[in-house]
């Protein structure tokens, strides 16, 4: 069982752990319970919101979706989380992006230079009154004075304290999101073992409080 988390469902990793689960610490998330109270106070918020109005790009939620506006999305995308955080990242096709727009499983929202061209886009579900943002990207290539990584962040993060939701603004540029009143918590892989050979169960263990008592403190201790 993938994601668990304290923050998404209480009490689940405590339940999962009682029924003889080995939970893996897998990743650090970084998540806002209200924004109203923990973003829109901080003098980030207004920070955030001159650069988009500096930027001279218009925000746009998507109603229709061109053929090259599918195929800058993924690009963008790529950009952000293959070519700049990691290559083991899933690589969205134009075709997925078009997909999940038409069927409505992600809700497009973007920002588009004067010539048409879109700069920065955020791709978002909700479900049970939490925003999740999976698809995030922007111009990776344009200066960092235009921030349009700030950019991106607010097409989502304006969009969900609008609407009132809780956001999962999931790992990765742990200070930045930090300065916006998000919280960390531990994300866990779980497994079921006990069915296993012997050895493979011992495995899963040793990994499990390797990580626990090496990885997750440091981690913790950055601010990671």
């Amino acid at each position: 069982m993938r994601s668990v988390d304290d923050w998404s469902a209480p009490g689940l990793r405590a339940a999962l752990e009682a029924d003889g689960w080995i939970l893996v610490p897998s990743r650090r998330i970084w998540v806002v319970e209200d924004l109203a109270r923990q973003w829109r106070p901080r003098g980030n918020f207004g920070h955030d919101r001159r650069a988009v109005a500096r930027s001279g790009l218009t925000l746009e939620d998507l109603t229709t979706l061109t053929p090259g506006d599918a195929q800058r999305i993924a690009h963008l995308y790529a950009l952000l989380y293959v070519g700049r955080y990691s290559p083991l990242n899933p690589l969205l096709t134009p075709a997925f992006i078009e997909v999940s727009w038409r069927t409505g499983f992600l809700s497009y929202r973007v920002a588009r230079a004067p010539d048409g061209q879109i700069m920065a886009v955020a791709g978002m579900w909700v479900r049970g009154g939490v925003m999740t943002p999976p698809v995030v990207g922007y111009d990776t290539a344009r200066p960092q004075r235009e921030a349009l990584y700030r950019v991106a962040c607010w097409l989502f993060m304006e969009r969900a304290l609008a609407l009132g939701l809780r956001l999962h603004g999931s790992s990765g540029a742990a200070h930045f999101k930090r300065q916006r009143g998000a919280q960390g918590f531990t994300e866990y892989n779980a497994y079921f073992a006990a069915h296993l050979p012997p050895a493979r169960g011992l495995a899963l263990r040793a990994l499990a409080k390797l990580l626990k008592s090496a990885a997750l403190p440091v981690m913790i201790r950055r601010g990671l």
